[in-house]
């Protein structure tokens, strides 16, 4: 118990008293060396699909909206009860951090049980809303039958990541993510290829991935005094969902409005072909992986930035920022120029089929434009939610892919055709951007930054 006590002590002066670039990068270490697994995951899981058949590819880009949408459910649990844990222990109030880290736990998988049980009753109607057309209907079902039992797993351990980030110690939960990434990636071919599984395959090797991840934070967090997994623990109460809710819709909205925009789009593209889905899936992978670790340094600066905010150290809150900020755009100005060199290259890579290089390109190198003001974007957004401004930062969060998006990939098609889905997501970032600019500016006095 004493030692306990002393290391968190001594978490607090870390994050406190450390010089911030340091801080920062230290804390930003174990998400970042998460992502680049999480990027070599999402690349390979992707290249290993693309190489069956087209088919496979854009039944697989339709489920991408799916699991956003159950992600969110994770960031929402994981974001709420991490923001109020971390705020408690910088308030040293350890009991309520320890109550609120159970309550988020149970919520969230019984949350994905329940997504589970409707997925699997509805998986037709849910294959249609997805976009499946007639060709694609088969294979989504198959895919999305199997990835549903993974949902309550993946919820939960979503969850537990962010808890333990936001307190500070983001190596435990990247380290378990990591974990079901790499098993997921050895299964992906094996399955495939080897069992000849097919679509099948990725699937499992996906489900068995997330159980892993699951397994390994619910042993750490048993090791841990303030997350012990305790059902006797396990009460709510109006203050605990007003926590709970109120500081992950930020991050819920982003992630649900990435699932609607996603149906959105594979709604619009299936009047163009499979093709056009399927390229747009590999576009899609390949601009999340681009941003990955710009995430990474934002999931640094975010704990850096909520204890010195609960501590009222607003000079290090401004400085975490800066610093922050100036390295996401710097870091995203990099990729963009990347992908704009080697648009067909980085395509062809995934699917060597002239149609798909020749659609893929032409999206990737449009999309990669407007990718440095997404580091604005991000940044920005976690700084809002860090500092208690859940409606500043829902309205950044929810306007790239959600109330700037989804207005656009309604109207453009309709005006343009398949040229006005090109150029949706550009216009989209510009203005999210121009939003967030604005907002930052307005509320940077109020929070005495």
């Amino acid at each position: 118990m004493t030692k306990n006590i002393e290391d968190k002590q001594g978490k607090f002066e870390e994050l406190t008293k450390t010089p911030i670039p340091k801080l920062i990068l230290k804390m930003a270490i174990p998400s970042t060396m998460a992502m680049l697994i999480g990027i070599a995951y999402s690349l390979a899981d992707t290249y290993f699909i693309s190489k069956i058949d087209t088919i496979s590819t854009a039944s697989v880009g339709l489920a991408f909206s799916f699991m956003s949408v159950t992600q969110a459910f994770g960031l929402l649990y994981g974001h709420g009860s991490g923001n109020y844990m971390s705020r408690m222990e910088s308030e040293k109030n350890r009991t309520e951090s320890s109550k609120m880290a159970i309550d988020g736990l149970v919520i969230s998988f019984l949350t994905g049980t329940i997504i589970m049980i409707f997925g699997e009753l509805y998986l037709n109607e849910l294959a249609l809303f997805l976009g499946a057309t007639n060709s694609l209907l088969s294979s989504t079902k198959e895919y999305l039958l199997i990835l549903l039992i993974g949902t309550p797993f993946m919820i939960s351990a979503l969850t537990m990541n962010n808890q333990f980030r936001l307190q500070g110690n983001p190596s435990l939960g990247a380290a378990a993510i990591t974990s079901g990434a790499v098993i997921n990636c050895i299964l992906d071919p094996i399955f495939i290829f080897y069992f000849n599984l097919g679509i099948k395959g990725a699937a499992y090797a996906t489900v068995i991935g997330e159980i892993i991840s699951f397994i390994i934070l619910i042993v750490v967090s048993g090791m841990r005094e303030n997350i012990k997994f305790n059902l006797k623990n396990f009460s709510i109460n109006k203050k605990i969902l007003s926590e709970l809710y109120g500081g992950g819709i930020p991050n819920f909205t982003r992630e649900i409005f990435i699932g609607i925009s996603l149906m959105l789009l594979n709604n619009e593209l299936k009047i163009f072909g499979e093709e056009y889905i399927a390229s747009f899936t590999i576009v899609n992978r390949l601009v999340l992986a681009g941003t990955y670790l710009m995430v990474g340094l934002g999931h640094g600066f975010q704990p850096v930035c909520i204890f010195n905010y609960g501590a009222k150290l607003y000079e290090r809150v401004e400085k975490a920022l800066k610093f922050t900020l100036r390295s996401a755009i710097i870091f995203m100005v990099f990729i963009s120029i990347i992908f704009l060199m080697y648009s067909e290259n980085m395509v062809m890579l995934f699917r060597n089929d002239n149609e798909i290089i020749n659609i893929g390109s032409q999206v990737l190198s449009i999309q990669s434009i407007t990718l440095p003001l997404i580091g604005y974007i991000t940044i920005t957004g976690m700084f809002l939610q860090s500092t208690h401004k859940f409606k500043e930062a829902t309205l950044i969060t929810s306007s790239r892919q959600g109330y700037i998006y989804i207005p656009l990939i309604l109207i453009m098609p309709k005006m343009l055709g398949v040229k006005g889905i090109l150029y949706v997501q550009p216009l989209s970032d510009f203005i999210t951007f121009v939003i967030s600019v604005v907002l930052v500016a307005k509320y940077k006095k109020e929070l005495k930054c």
